[in-house]
């Protein structure tokens, strides 16, 4: 590699031994007082990173085409670079059988002093360059998630965070030598990371960065909420795209088959938050004997036994749906509870249907089992349609829409499923309307400034150029 011109053959085919390079840059160190000749220190970038195993260390020192020494500097410019430094000043150590003691010799500690100061500085260059050369490339691959322009300001945050990810993990492992179905999955692997709390985790495994380097990251995902933000905004996208297939389910062919319990409640389960973000599931498919148990623990009230449970009245009744929820300060109500009763959407709400759920409702109020100082219990029917006799019911003048009953505490409920789809995207659309306006007031310009500063010069640009030729002076704004 450092001598191209010598010939190297293997049974008698030769090497050409260029074809492993990618670059070549050549300086000269001058002779001085110490160092009484020239050297020459050739930088290396290989097509594929350093093997350890025969180049332990990827500075060498040479004279005359002869490896004399290797050392490891601190900070390598990247995994494929080999520094040569070729000097006939360590010939005269070898010819004078000193090469056991070169560590000690004054000339060649200050040939070593100076090739590692200019190799520090070729290495902070090349990184300087691979990162612009690397992003642009890959903001042109098919696999780059972010291809699409978009105004919203979460999206271009998550971009940004995801390019720097993805130059840290470029640096670490050579990203760009890697071929296009490698690089493909490490794509797709670093944005499902970004939305799944693992990215800290990809990256120092990965890229084998140093505690300092997932420091670094820490803070920018940490101290600006980026990591909620993020994830945050992708739960919320998920939750509108399940809205939609329920919308689907409920009303459209499906649902003329969808059973209750067989299909919708085993669906709903794992969503409960479609009845109100508050609630956390609590019991699903038990009976009151269950949802006694577990009303109490939520109140924080003792535990009673089986024979008492055994004389509350419909005991054996089994709500679809328990949901609870607790505050953590002392106001009353303090605990707010739903049970949900579900309908297979081809069976409308009719008389009989709104008869099971006041047959809960009576359960719970006819029961000093249940707590009714400190907790606020609201019952939901729910199903595809209504009759035009339970209709009206759930029109009645100076009540809320829907609610077909009121009592101390309580409040008895029938929706169609086109209402809670409709009030739960309607909230979901809130929270995103909200995410953009936060991140909007957010930066990340501080930390790119510090450590990436051609990547925020080129999102700058991007951005600038989205807006029409607008100045964004010095900091990467999404506004």
């Amino acid at each position: 590699l450092g001598n191209p011109g010598r010939q190297i053959r293997v049974c008698r085919e030769p090497i050409d031994v260029t074809t492993m390079v990618e670059s070549k840059e050549l300086e000269l160190i001058p002779a001085s007082e110490i160092l009484t000749s020239d050297a020459s220190l050739t930088h290396l970038l290989l097509k594929r990173a350093v093997d350890h195993s025969r180049f332990p260390n990827q500075v060498l020192f040479a004279a005359k085409g002869r490896t004399v020494t290797t050392i490891q500097p601190d900070d390598v410019p990247a995994n494929n670079y080999l520094g040569l430094v070729d000097c006939e000043y360590l010939d005269s150590i070898v010819t004078s059988n000193r090469e056991l003691l070169i560590q000690m010799d004054g000339g060649f500690s200050t040939l070593r002093s100076i090739a590692l100061q200019r190799i520090e500085t070729f290495g902070k260059g090349l990184r300087g360059r691979q990162k612009t050369t690397f992003i642009e490339h890959a903001r042109r691959q098919e696999y780059y998630p972010y291809r699409v322009p978009n105004d919203d300001p979460i999206r271009r945050i998550e971009q940004a965070v995801y390019d720097v990810a993805l130059e840290r993990i470029n640096e670490g492992t050579n990203l760009a030598g890697m071929t296009n179905r490698q690089k493909e999955l490490v794509f797709r692997m670093l944005r499902r990371s970004l939305h799944n709390e693992d990215l800290l985790e990809v990256l120092q495994e990965v890229a084998k960065l140093s505690d300092e380097d997932v420091q670094k990251f820490r803070k920018v995902l940490e101290r600006t909420t980026l990591e909620s933000i993020i994830r945050l905004s992708s739960e919320v996208s998920d939750r509108l795209s399940f809205l939609d297939i329920m919308e689907q389910l409920v009303y459209g062919q499906v649902g003329k088959v969808l059973k209750e319990r067989s299909h919708l409640h085993k669906i709903l389960d794992p969503h409960c938050w479609i009845f109100g973000g508050k609630f956390h599931l609590a019991t699903s498919d038990q009976s009151f004997r269950e949802i006694i148990r577990q009303h109490r623990k939520q109140a924080g009230l003792t535990d009673v036994g089986d024979e008492e449970i055994k004389n509350v009245s419909r005991v054996e009744d089994i709500p679809d749906l328990f949901l609870a929820s607790s505050r953590d300060y002392p106001i009353e109500p303090k605990h707010h509870h739903l049970l949900v009763e579900l309908k297979a959407p081809s069976k409308h709400l009719g008389r009989v249907e709104v008869e099971q759920i006041r047959r809960y409702a009576e359960t719970i109020m006819d029961s000093h089992l249940f707590d009714k100082q400190s907790t606020r219990w609201d019952l939901f029917l729910v199903s595809g349609r209504a009759t035009k006799e339970i209709d009206r019911d759930r029109k009645q003048k100076d009540l809320p829409y829907g609610r077909m009953y009121t009592f101390d505490n309580m409040d008895v409920w029938a929706f169609e499923w086109s209402e809670i789809i409709s009030n739960a995207r309607t909230e979901m659309q809130l929270v995103k309307d909200h995410l953009r306006r936060k991140s909007q007031e957010l930066t990340v310009s501080d930390y790119l400034k510090e450590n990436f500063p051609e990547i925020l010069a080129d999102l700058s640009e991007r951005v600038k150029g989205r807006e029409g030729g607008k100045r964004v002076s010095g900091t990467f704004s999404p506004q």
